[in-house]
């Protein structure tokens, strides 16, 4: 792990230096110094610890920077439940420790360590999400290939929110086929973030992926303005965003993104990223040997 920005010491793990890298690239992206960012309610150097990856930010410091930074809520959340899995994990393995325990799966339990999505590698996920007629979300459908990096594999990874109108109770997560719902935790702006179990149990020695499905509802009155954004945490071969909207509601504008940062989300895209209008509303574009941390997706204006 590199260093960061003015400190001579080492992140406390890629989870921590991820999420401070991400907050400091929002700041700076709105011309924000440290001190004028804290402007009294948090101290300017607590905020460089967290943007140097040396302590853990409050959910309260990650609604700070996105109200006067702007950034994805849900993206930060998601960063910070990483961050805090690695933390339990060391919690786990210095109490192990103490005891004289060998650290195993019993006391540092496989699926619970800091980077779950090391576990397996993504061969396509093919998502749809469909807006009706007022421009407002109403399901969004998911179909996974995935194949095991370890033995025994049964859990697939996930989170997500409604961009645009975080409250809880504003998504319904739904299984498909292959899988059932597995530990979900809703958190106070209705970001989900658990894992779906799988109908078997997946070895890397499988001869082709496994392939699920599950879906979402959404139960907003909110027009979604802003972008549909996605951010692999895992290897993945091939991604497939579709969108459908429902005439009268049908954007101006819709184009597609391939960005470092979800700073750049906002920004006005590539003229060639922009996509031809389409009458029927509907939208795809296939992304290809995807880069984990990098954002992909749609973006549009009505």
């Amino acid at each position: 792990m590199a260093n960061h920005e003015g400190s001579r010491h080492e992140p406390k793990s890629e989870a921590h230096a991820r999420l401070g890298v991400t907050l400091r690239e929002l700041r700076k992206a709105r011309g924000l110094s440290q001190r004028a960012l804290a402007n009294g309610e948090f101290s300017d150097g607590h905020l460089a610890n967290v943007e140097n990856g040396l302590t853990t930010p409050s959910k309260a410091l990650l609604e700070h920077y996105v109200a006067r930074c702007g950034g994805d809520y849900g993206l930060l959340e998601l960063m910070l439940a990483d961050v805090l899995a690695h933390k339990e994990h060391q919690r786990r393995e210095r109490r192990a420790s103490e005891r004289g325990e060998p650290i195993t799966q019993a006391n540092g339990n496989l699926y619970e360590r800091p980077d779950p999505y090391r576990l397996y590698r993504l061969a396509s996920i093919e998502t749809h999400m469909s807006y009706d007629y007022h421009g407002i979300p109403t399901d969004f459908r998911a179909h996974i290939a995935m194949r095991a990096k370890v033995p025994g594999l049964n859990r697939y990874y996930f989170g997500i929110g409604c961009h645009g109108d975080y409250h809880r109770g504003v998504l319904e997560l739904l299984p498909g086929e292959g899988c059932r719902i597995g530990e979900f935790h809703e958190s106070d702006k209705g970001v989900h973030n658990g894992y779906f179990e799988l109908d078997r149990e997946l070895s890397p020695d499988d001869p082709a992926p496994y392939e699920f499905s599950f879906s979402a509802k959404y139960h907003t009155h909110k027009r979604v303005d802003q972008p549909l954004v996605s951010q692999p945490k895992t290897e993945t071969a091939r991604y497939l965003v579709q969108l459908q909207f429902t005439e009268p509601s049908l954007p101006a504008k819709v184009w597609w993104y391939d960005v470092a940062t979800a700073v750049e989300v906002e920004d006005d895209q590539p003229d060639e990223q922009t996509m031809p209008r389409n009458p029927s509303g509907y939208y795809r574009h296939e992304f290809t040997r995807l880069v984990i941390g990098r954002v992909y997706g749609f973006g549009w204006r009505w």
